[in-house]
């Protein structure tokens, strides 16, 4: 990419810098965005572009330097390596951070421009894959485009419209608060979460514009890309895709469009050595739903079915393995030639949503999934988009903790087909909402009705053949904010959301199932016990940790949020890089929380410390706040993780649980379970132990005793032995027992303690009869090779409070790859290891170990190519040794 002339020279020379540290100082348009997808699209053009960007304000006098004319200001340009977002072009730039004060980019008026000459193969066509949110675009100085919605896809015919030389693409993006002010009706209900109520007239996302909960930072500009469509990328265009089974066989049906009749064109499918084939046939009735309409489509539409008897089905992770076929289409053209086209890997399931005795479960291929996750954040929270590898790491760390279902909430981005192609491979179901959320939508007005119909119809056909949809949900939480706010009953179940968004994914994707709402289906929305909902019992509303059981839930498409403390090395990514506190106003502003509620996230999490723990969460903050971070990551640990093993009870029927947020958007206590660079945190270790496919679990019944819980996802029997010991006083043994256990495939079963004992024994304390006969009891489940497949532990959290010696020791050894391991024993039990080893990731922490118990850690390196000082040391949260390493 060339770059022009700007005023400032140092400007210039970062500019130059960035780009050729990217590698872009020579590329064609396909420059003007970073998307991976440009190379599958065809993009044949060689000439060169340099993008600009300036800005000016909404408020007050233009200055003259920037007063506008035919090419857009008449100063004050920068150039940017690509075209994105205004926040991440000037962040690229070192102009932006979000550490540095608020800026509100909706404020602000931001054009864009690019100069290109055509290539030698003039183009038919210039595609704009998402631009937010309102625009209007000139070429050459003729009026091109303009687009009031972030979420649609537009191709303009180019005809006629290109210079051989210094072509100028012009792109203004006017400032949304002023069009916010415009007098429109009022809504029913209002949405706490937004300060702008009428954002529900405007297509774009809530991300910075929610200011409790995301960082302040607006999206708007090119966030997809803008690419010049060649004749050659429009030779053939996949129409419609629909994979469904029927019995033991596979069905596949494509449909095509094809600028010129081929002389033959056939259809494939391929896993491992089993292949099947169909020919392709005219259209007799093509399909309404396809891609976008540029004025000189393809005029040939072509159509195929392909059957692929005793086909091996797709199945989520947990429950068997995701088969996908390979799948391509071959043609020859009118001249001979063979050509071949490669289709998106494919994969047969059924998915069906079970609302027998108004519950709510996902059924995959006929068997119950109890679905497990979290709602998923964009990677990159300035370009809204990452590469496709980081999207593969991503679920692959999603995948290996046992989890298998990610939500697409309404309040974000529809996102990349990254996201879904890795979901794919790794057998991990996405639910997919609308992006709608919380607010009034005016349904009734015409043309908001016909933006959204075009923007949905456009995003689920991206989506047609992906095995790993489960299910569309026409909005985030609408119904419930509806009926917490005290709006008529009829108000909770608008007719856009029960009638119309049905048949249109009825029409684009009949064999994926549709739910209105995220929290839907009760008595009231909001209600746990019927239907979906969004599950604060434990977390915001503060209630025990047996409400998770005692609630009723049926599925939780969001819960548990708790503002999750991160490691250390993520706090010194903050502002003041370590010198944040968590009484410090830079940390209580990245802390989450409902607009104009008397209390936030961190509130929630002391709110369990002392629950759980027993100590005064306001006073450790002021005299240790070491072992008050510690134990904020401990206590949202354990409180996710035995309300997951309250759902996953032999007789729980609840279907699945999401939590909310797998990632954080920024360094802090955020609501992730990962960090904002996906680094774990307490909470997704302690999920790990407890969402793995084969499964055991304690419950506390009380009077009944303790039970053991026992689950077998897995596609074939398991034959096993459960042993069980106990301890007291930190080391002392109790009691011990085993007995066999067969787990049928896909079983689930308990198993009483007093059928493995030889006597009675109050393992929790229930009768209180005298001291307590036993402080921990653990389960292994060993496997006919005597290796462990499962474990449970059950304590009492205040144990952790009672701070006595443990005999933890370790040493440590160096691996080929640069890691290390540390090989840890202890003499009684020890609570919450964790580890104090600045730039060192490691494999697992905040793990209870059992007395006598052996355990090695591996850790590596946070920066990849780093070697940090090898230093540092090994704690427990029920003792007061610190082991130096």
């Amino acid at each position: 990419m060339n770059i022009t002339t700007v005023d400032d020279d140092a400007v210039a020379a970062r500019v130059r810098a960035v780009l050729a540290k990217h590698g872009r100082l020579s590329q064609d348009i396909a420059s003007l965005s970073d998307d991976a997808s440009l190379s599958e699209a065809g993009m044949t053009s060689h000439a060169s572009v340099n993008v600009m960007l300036a800005l000016e304000s909404e408020f007050g006098e233009i200055p003259d330097h920037m007063l506008t004319g035919p090419d857009g200001p008449r100063d004050g340009w920068i150039g940017i390596a690509r075209a994105q977002p205004v926040a991440a072009a000037l962040a690229e730039l070192g102009q932006f951070s979000l550490d540095a004060p608020a800026r509100d980019f909706d404020d602000e008026v931001a054009w864009y421009r690019a100069e290109f000459d055509a290539p030698a193969d003039p183009p038919i066509s210039l595609a704009f894959d998402g631009l937010a949110s309102i625009v209007d675009i000139w070429l050459n100085g003729e009026a091109l485009l303009s687009s009031a919605n972030m979420f649609r896809r537009w191709e303009v015919p180019l005809a006629g419209r290109l210079r051989p030389k210094g072509n100028l693409l012009l792109l203004r993006f006017d400032a949304l608060n002023a069009r916010l002010r415009e007098a429109r009706p009022r809504p029913r209900w209002r949405v706490p979460m937004l300060q702008q109520q009428q954002l529900r007239w405007w297509r774009t996302t809530l991300l910075g514009r929610t200011p409790g909960w995301s960082p302040p930072v607006a999206v708007v500009g090119p966030w997809l890309a803008i690419r010049l469509v060649s004749a050659d990328a429009r030779r053939l265009e996949v129409i419609r895709q629909r994979v469904w089974l029927d019995g033991d066989a596979g069905r596949y049906q494509v449909e095509i469009a094809m600028s010129c009749m081929p002389r033959q064109a056939t259809v494939r499918l391929r896993r491992g050595g089993i292949e099947a084939q169909a020919p392709f046939v005219a259209c007799v009735a093509p399909s309404e739903a396809g891609p976008l309409e540029a004025g000189e489509g393809p005029a040939f539409r072509l159509q195929a079915k392909v059957s692929v008897a005793q086909v091996q089905p797709w199945r989520p992770h947990t429950h068997g393995e995701p088969a996908l076929y390979e799948a391509w289409i071959e043609w020859t053209d009118g001249q001979g030639e063979s050509h071949r086209h490669e289709l998106a890997h494919i994969g047969f399931r059924q998915i069906e949503i079970d609302r027998g005795n108004d519950g709510f479960a996902v059924r995959v291929n006929g068997a119950q999934v109890f679905c497990r996750g979290a709602c998923w954040t964009p990677l990159d929270p300035l370009r809204l988009r990452a590469e496709p590898q980081a999207y593969d790491a991503a679920i692959r760390q999603l995948r290996d903790a046992g989890m298998n279902m990610v939500r697409v909430v309404g309040a974000m981005v529809w996102e990349s087909a990254a996201l879904f192609e890795a979901c794919d491979r790794h057998g991990v179901m996405v639910w997919q909402d609308l992006m709608l959320a919380n607010m009034d939508y005016p349904g009734e007005d015409l043309n908001f009705a016909h933006d959204l119909h075009a923007e949905v119809t456009q995003q689920l056909h991206a989506l047609q053949a992906h095995p790993s949809l489960a299910l569309v949900c026409g909005s985030s939480e609408v119904e419930q904010q509806a009926a917490m706010y005290g709006a008529p009953a009829q108000s909770w179940r608008p007719v856009l959301f029960h009638e119309v968004v049905p048949r249109w994914v009825a029409q684009a994707l009949p064999d994926t199932a549709y739910w209105p709402s995220s929290a839907s289906g009760g008595d009231f929305p909001h209600q746990p016990a019927q239907g979906t909902c969004s599950y604060y019992g434990v977390g915001a509303y503060r209630r025990g940790l047996d409400d998770a059981r005692h609630s009723g839930l049926r599925f939780a498409s969001e819960c548990l949020a708790f503002a999750n403390i991160p490691a250390d090395d993520a706090l010194a990514r903050m502002p003041r890089r370590g010198a944040v506190g968590p009484h410090s106003v830079t940390w209580k502003s990245r802390v989450p929380r409902d607009l104009g509620a008397g209390w936030d996230f961190d509130d929630v999490r002391d709110h369990y410390v002392e629950h759980l723990f027993g100590e005064c969460a306001q006073a450790l903050r002021a005299t240790d706040p070491a072992r008050y971070l510690a134990l904020g990551r401990a206590a949202s640990a354990e409180a996710m993780s035995r309300a997951f093993v309250q759902w996953r009870a032999s007789d729980s029927r609840c279907g699945g649980a999401l939590v909310w947020f797998l990632r954080d958007l920024w360094p802090g206590a955020g609501w992730g379970l990962l960090d904002d660079q996906g680094e774990p945190k307490a909470a997704f270790r302690a999920l790990a132990r407890v969402l793995q496919p084969i499964w055991l679990g304690w419950i506390d019944n009380g009077l009944n005793g303790l039970e053991l819980h026992w689950a077998n996802e897995g596609a074939a029997p398991v034959d096993a032995t459960v042993e069980v010991h106990a301890w007291r006083h930190g080391r002392q043994p109790a009691a011990r027992g085993a007995q066999p256990l067969h787990m049928p495939a896909r079983g689930r079963g308990r198993i009483a303690l007093s059928a493995m004992l030889d006597g009675f024994i109050d393992l929790n304390w229930a009768y209180r009869f005298g001291p307590v006969p036993a402080e921990l009891v653990r389960a292994r489940l060993l496997g006919t090779d005597g290796r462990e497949q499962a474990n449970a532990l059950h304590f009492p959290p205040h144990l952790i409070a009672r701070r006595g010696a443990v005999g933890l020791a370790c040493r440590s050894s160096e691996l080929p790859d640069g890691g290390m391991q540390l090989h840890l024993s202890t003499q009684s039990a020890a609570l919450g290891v964790h580890f104090d080893i600045s730039g060192w990731v490691p494999n697992d922490e905040y793990f209870h170990m059992e007395p006598g118990e052996e355990k090695v850690v591996t850790l590596r390196p946070r920066s990849a190519g780093a070697r940090p000082l090898w230093n540092g040391c090994v704690l427990a949260l029920n003792t007061h040794e610190i082991l130096p390493i």
